[in-house]
């Protein structure tokens, strides 16, 4: 067997499926630890040359798992592998992409160059490699592993040929997003010039001989399609009748496609051509990457024709302007295939799987296993505000304001933690990071935090907003996935979705105030679209690793929107009741007056503290006329806080008269300076005792260490499932909007369509459902047969392969 070939069962054994199984948890059930516990096993049969490969949906996540396998075994001599592609960054030289060149490399890449060449070849007995071959991060990683740790949207490619072929897979996490080309990123496009442009084509691909046949059998197919797609409306789908109209069958539109790729202009690399000269190849790249994306227009249309659906999925006739000429061309977006060497024993973890959204891509799952547990040790507190990224984000003064409270209020929450996290989108956090956020407040965003351990301490966990897409793009994430038509029904009257009030799980029932629930009448979109926002949401309250709380540990969840989620709310506020006061933006600040109002001095100085909420000290001072200031001064400083031993000194603004006892905060390195930063220019500064130790490090000892997460062995409550909302009804008349079935499934909320004998809801008393897995899941003996190549397997032996029925498990 060489490395190149994937390991498949010999030509006498019987050609079957191998065996997909998927494990529904809930975030921090253990997963991770499941995996790094079958991993020994695994290692131990599978055979020489061959790897064990887990493929997750960031860098951020493959290297806290290597990490984490490392620290399992640290005898153990595998060897593991996190690879990065060529535009990755450099984990080991920061700035740096792995391929030095890796833009050049890239567009030769995508332009059907072999870039092999670019690193190193032979001539006349001498190794020529690329100047930047011994510095290189691509090629470092290039060694045999045991164990790979892979990019997920490498599942549709052919592995690098250095790893070994796979007998193992492991996914983690949601992988669908990144198995849909041309759904987000760059525009994949073909004009519809270029498609009925004609072409020559050579008898061979890189030849210069015409075949006068092949030129006039593709010119007339381009004639005939470019003349079809035409006649659609631009941005609706265009029909599959389009096309059978024209009498064109699939055979000969993926003759048309091979044609087309014999036009593909032929690229010579070497190690050591110029810069110039690579540029050169380059360019002829990039009019490769045009008649390659043709390439893949033909192949969409023949799928199409193929299955029969009625529409071409994907594809959309859209008007493109650019430098003040409008033109016509097709817009591609598609599914990608698990390539076929991944297609091993595969093992599908995800913490809120939608099964339906995943069988596309393994049409053969055979068996699904979900798991819950009790959260006793947290609280959650749902702040009724939108957030949306319509009110936040952008430059009016009332998007700013409300930034301005969004910060005010992560600013109060940190003086009540010693760890705050905040998840929240994108665009948010980069202006969250424009701000002086406390030490103690680390942040995240949407889509970038799935599976990532390191925060399973954080003391608060704040999520704000929602990520919520637009109904176009959850329709064309639903087109691309099964291969359909998505089809808006009657409820709908504009171009938003419809929405329908549910009660709040408040307290472990549907009875908590009524919010708007914003769903698509079509199943496919609404999983499509739970799988973009809900999941995301409970993705990200996930990563303060709630199951793993003790009263000694617990966990504060503030969840700033108005989505309703199948988690059971402890609190319910309106957004105007839950801002920040005052005097805790100024513990927050860490500069506190420490005397009465009634002091001259003392609404100049919290004026300036809150230069951002006060115009003036007038204005703090009719505030202050607004609630019993010494009685809530009092209580917030002789309160339980994490920030004890404060300094007193008494300071004098400049420009004013009078000197006014201040607290400020332990841990500064000069204590003055940070008075300075927070209230402007002194005239006057004195410590009111001796002198303060000085912290040189400038540390704050009560900034959490989001480093080290919570980690040991992981005990499971008895069972506990929350209530989820209920999807709207088929009759939106209907009233029944409160589920009170008492044993309703976590998985209502994806209505997922599993028959009985394929999906099984582990009821756990007593016992911890990873040593169960082993017994049931890793065990296997449907997938040790089939990794040891021992006998034939028949499909009626792997599905009886566990041997369990759902009342062996109760």
């Amino acid at each position: 067997m060489t490395a190149n070939n994937c390991p498949k069962p010999p030509a006498t054994e019987l050609q079957i499926d191998p065996p997909v199984h998927g494990i529904k948890a809930m975030t921090g059930l253990g997963k991770t630890t499941f995996v790094l516990k079958i991993l020994p096993q695994f290692l131990a049969e599978k055979q020489e040359g061959q790897a064990i490969y887990i493929s997750v949906p960031t860098h951020l996540l493959a290297d806290e798992l290597a990490e984490k396998i490392r620290e399992r075994f640290p005898d153990h001599p595998m060897r593991i592998l996190t690879y990065r592609g060529l535009t990755a960054d450099d984990p080991e030289q920061v700035g740096l992409k792995m391929c030095r060149i890796s833009e050049d490399a890239n567009d030769l890449r995508q332009g059907g160059a072999d870039i092999r060449y670019l690193c190193g070849t032979k001539r006349d007995g001498e190794d020529i490699l690329c100047p930047h071959y011994h510095e290189c991060g691509y090629k470092r990683q290039q060694r045999m592993a045991d164990i790979v740790i892979m990019p997920q949207n490498l599942l549709a490619f052919a592995r690098p040929s250095f790893l070994y072929p796979a007998c193992v897979l492991i996914n983690d996490e949601f992988p669908v997003p990144a198995l849909l080309t041309g759904l987000d990123g760059p525009a994949r496009s073909v004009t519809l010039y270029d498609i009925r442009s004609s072409r020559t084509v050579p008898v061979s691909e890189g030849l210069y001989r015409t075949d006068k046949d092949a030129t006039r059998f593709l010119e007339g197919v381009k004639s005939k399609i470019a003349s079809a797609i035409e006649k659609v409306e631009p941005g609706k789908p265009i029909p599959l009748s389009a096309i059978t109209n024209t009498g064109l069958t699939s055979s000969e539109i993926l003759e048309a496609r091979d044609f087309t790729l014999r036009c593909k202009k032929k690229i010579t690399l070497t190690p050591d051509m110029t810069a110039g000269e690579r540029q050169l190849e380059v360019t002829v790249a990039k009019d490769n990457k045009r008649l390659l994306m043709e390439v893949r227009f033909w192949g969409l249309i023949a799928r199409a024709l193929e299955s029969k659906s009625k529409i071409i999925p994907g594809l959309r006739l859209e008007v493109d302007e650019k430098a003040e000429k409008r033109f016509l061309s097709v817009r591609l977006r598609w599914r990608e295939e698990i390539h076929e060497c991944w297609q091993v024993p595969t093992l599908l973890l995800d913490a809120t799987a939608n099964w339906d959204l995943y069988r596309p891509f393994w049409p053969n799952i055979d068996r699904t296993y979900e798991f819950d547990a009790a959260t006793p040790h947290i609280n959650i507190k749902q702040i009724l505000w939108s957030a949306a990224k319509a009110k936040l984000l952008g430059k009016t003064e009332t998007q700013q304001n409300n930034r301005s409270r969004i910060f005010k209020y992560i600013e109060a929450r940190s003086t009540e933690f010693k760890s705050v996290l905040v998840i929240c989108q994108k665009g948010l956090e980069e202006e969250l990071a424009r701000t002086s956020l406390p030490d103690n407040v680390v942040t995240g965003h949407f889509n970038g935090m799935r599976g990532i351990d390191k925060f399973g301490n954080v003391e608060c966990l704040i999520v704000i907003g929602r990520p919520q897409p637009q109904p176009d793009h959850a329709e064309m994430f639903a087109e691309l996935v099964f291969d359909e038509e998505t089809v808006r029904g009657p409820e709908w009257d504009g171009s938003y979705y419809p929405n329908i009030k549910v009660g709040l799980n408040f307290q472990g029932e549907n009875s908590g105030p009524a919010v708007k629930m914003e769903y698509h009448t079509d199943p496919n979109v609404e999983a499509a679209r739970r799988s973009i926002c809900e999941a995301e949401l409970i993705q990200a309250i996930g990563r303060g690793r709630a199951v793993n709380r003790t009263s000694e540990t617990p966990l504060q969840i503030d969840i700033i929107g108005t989505v309703p989620l199948p988690i059971n709310v402890d609190e319910v506020v309106e957004w105007n009741g839950a801002q920040a006061d005052p005097f805790s933006l100024m513990k927050a600040r860490g500069v506190l007056p420490n005397c009465d109002s009634s002091k001259r001095g003392y609404w100049n100085l919290v004026a300036a503290i809150l230069h951002d909420r006060f115009l003036n000290p007038q204005a703090a001072k009719d505030w202050g006329r607004s609630v019993t200031v010494e009685s809530t001064n009092r209580n917030i400083l002789i309160s339980e806080s994490h920030r004890e031993g404060y300094i007193e000194a008494e300071i004098r603004l400049a420009g004013t008269r009078y000197k006014v006892p201040v607290l400020i905060r332990p841990g500064e390195v000069d204590p003055k300076m940070f008075v300075v930063s927070i209230v402007g220019p002194l005239s006057h500064f004195e410590f009111a005792s001796s002198t303060p130790a000085i912290n040189e490090q400038g540390n704050d000892p009560f900034v959490a260490d989001f480093v080290t997460g919570n980690s040991g062995p992981v005990y499971i409550d008895p069972p506990f499932t929350p209530t989820p909302p209920v999807p709207p009804p088929a009759n939106p008349q209907q009233p029944a909007l409160v589920n009170t079935e008492p044993d309703a499934k976590a998985d209502d909320f994806f209505q997922t369509a599993e028959t009985p004998e394929q999906s099984w809801r582990l009821v756990v008393n007593g016992m911890d459902p990873l040593d169960w897995l082993d017994d049931e899941v890793a065990n296997l003996e449907a997938t040790r047969l089939w990794m040891s190549r021992r006998a034939v397997i028949n499909q009626t032996y792997i599905q009886s392969a566990v041997g369990l029925t759902k009342e062996s498990i109760k």
